[in-house]
């Protein structure tokens, strides 16, 4: 009877490993990436390194594991590596930061850091290497310890490589949809961690593989149910602000610290820094860079979001006034707009900002203003393609992984879309991060952006590697904004944009730009290019 019953459940057993093998290789790349973030940012070559050593961790387990299986086909052999491969991955939370902190000195700008990122991004990734190498080890041991007792090499393959994709599929769901949101990254490492070490302890110590079995049915449960579950959306709103934070339109020098400084929402690492008067939000890596910021004791910034308050003046004829900003984020442009214009419009602002957790900590900490506002937890594009309506003025400030705009918010089908919001009289004005104002990237949006508006602009800004390109309907001269200025505390502000720009037929006479379609927009490529260029001249 016994004998029976272990016949059965042995084959059950051994595949269970399979599926906790796939779960925990494919949970643990999609964690490093995120624990990488905050220091190395989530570009395209972050996500190089780490699914290529993720690749070439599991093509060397896969290996090692064959060979080891054919010397040692024993279940307590396959114990030992995954207690191994639990075992190296418990360290790696602990090492990350110690290891940024080496590399990324405090004061590094974005400029000279690129290099150092991609290095670093390198060896965070190589962190993981010796526990997937370990865990690429289970399927080649399965397998043969199967073929063993079955006999069915075929069959006991197919189903090995079954069950470990679908473990891998759920592995990359659960850590991405809950794990990471619910535990934060660096305690999704552990759980995966803890969860090989008590398998392998099972397998170690039980003296029954029926009991074996059953325990590794519930030890992913109770290595998660143990963690402290906590939606971080719902610490920042009820437990990390001081009451002075939350009311507070400009910063009091005297007020207390923010209580809770970071957090991991279900995109990205989130920060907000105080530094000489400014707060300003941080997403991932940070550097030199933000999202938002508040000044203070004023509501004008010193940074591009100040240049798009001349663009309501040209509207001052009117009494409502419709604005959409696709990337909201902590509402820099939506308090700004409001101190400036909500006495003098029935002021109406839709805020498209992808992450709630963002808006969030915009209303805590950043003086987000509620009324006249309505935030859309949604992508820009997807808003852009489902809303109706006339808008005055579209603001394009979208950016994912700190240097990308995102390539479905700068092709020219989106810009059909945003010209069919605008109505018969309007303006849309995009942010450009550029270290070069001719840099291709820049060429490329701005040939998109003529391609549907033929009233196309573009201006530097003063100590910026920023640029705003803008372009207009039903408007003949943008010189009116000068004397609607006059006592608005905007004079400034309306005079740089009516003689800093050019139009773009001036700035790129040669037509030569390649035109960004949903089909074939290479946003990265040229983000790339422009970066890797700059990165060389501050090396040389």
């Amino acid at each position: 009877m016994s004998d029976a019953s272990g016949t059965r459940i042995r084959p059950l057993l051994y595949t269970g490993l399979a599926f906790y093998g796939g779960f925990c290789s494919m949970g643990l790349e999609m964690t490093a990436a995120r624990l990488l973030a905050p220091y190395f940012g989530t570009s395209n070559y972050i996500w190089t390194n780490v699914i290529g050593i993720i690749l070439l961790a599991l093509s060397l387990g896969y290996w090692l594991g064959g060979i080891l299986a054919d010397r040692r086909p024993n279940p307590k052999t396959l114990a030992a590596c995954l207690l191994a491969g639990g075992l190296a991955g418990l360290p790696i939370p602990f090492v990350i930061r110690p290891l940024a902190e080496a590399l990324l000195p405090a004061g590094m700008t974005l400029d000279n850091a690129f290099l150092v990122i991609f290095k670093g991004s390198f060896l965070g990734a190589l962190l993981f290497a010796p526990a997937v190498t370990i865990l690429g080890m289970v399927s080649p041991f399965v397998i043969r310890i199967l073929a063993d007792e079955t006999g069915n090499i075929g069959r006991s393959t197919g189903r090995v490589f079954a069950v470990s994709t679908i473990g891998s599929i759920l592995g990359i769901f659960s850590s991405t949809l809950f794990l990471v949101p619910w535990l934060g990254s660096r305690t999704t490492v552990l759980v995966f961690s803890t969860m090989l070490v008590a398998i392998a302890l099972v397998m170690l110590l039980s003296p029954s593989r029926a009991a074996a079995a059953a325990l590794l049915l519930v030890v992913p449960f109770v290595a998660m149910r143990g963690a402290t579950f906590k939606d971080v959306r719902w610490e920042a709103s009820a437990a990390g602000v001081s009451s002075a934070d939350a009311s507070a339109d400009t910063l009091d020098p005297n007020a207390p610290a923010p209580k809770r400084t970071e957090w991991e929402s279900g995109y990205q690492y989130v920060r907000v820094v105080r530094e000489n008067g400014t707060r300003y939000l941080k997403l991932n890596e940070g550097l030199d860079s933000f999202h938002s910021l508040t000044v203070e004791g004023d509501v004008l910034t010193n940074a591009y979001y100040d240049y798009y308050n001349a663009f309501p003046l040209l509207f001052l004829d009117r009494d409502r006034l419709d604005v959409a900003i696709l990337g909201g984020g902590g509402g820099t442009s939506v308090r700004q707009y409001d101190h400036f214009f909500g006495d003098r419009f029935d002021l109406h602002i839709d805020s498209v900002e992808i992450d709630p957790l963002v808006t969030e900590i915009g209303r805590r900490y950043f003086g987000y203003p509620e009324k006249g506002v309505t935030v859309h937890d949604l992508d820009a594009r997807v808003f852009v393609n489902l809303a109706s309506g006339d808008y005055d003025i579209i603001i394009v400030d979208a950016y994912a992984n700190q240097v990308y705009i995102p390539f479905h918010v700068a092709t020219r089908e989106f810009f059909e879309h945003v010209r069919r919001l605008l109505g018969d009289e309007g303006i849309v004005a995009m942010n450009v991060g550029a270290f070069e104002p001719d840099a291709p990237l820049v060429a490329a949006l701005v040939a998109t952006l003529r391609s549907v508006f033929p009233d196309t602009y573009a201006m530097t800004l003063p100590r910026s590697r920023n640029l705003i390109v803008y372009a207009s309907v039903g408007i003949d001269s943008f010189e009116p904004m000068l004397d609607a200025a006059s006592g608005t505390g905007l004079e400034s502000i309306a005079a740089s944009v009516v003689y800093a720009s050019r139009p773009a037929s001036e700035w790129f006479a040669d037509d030569s730009a390649r035109v960004l379609t949903d089909t074939h927009a290479p946003v990265e490529w040229l983000t790339d290019q422009m970066v890797w260029r700059r990165a060389r001249e501050v090396t040389r």
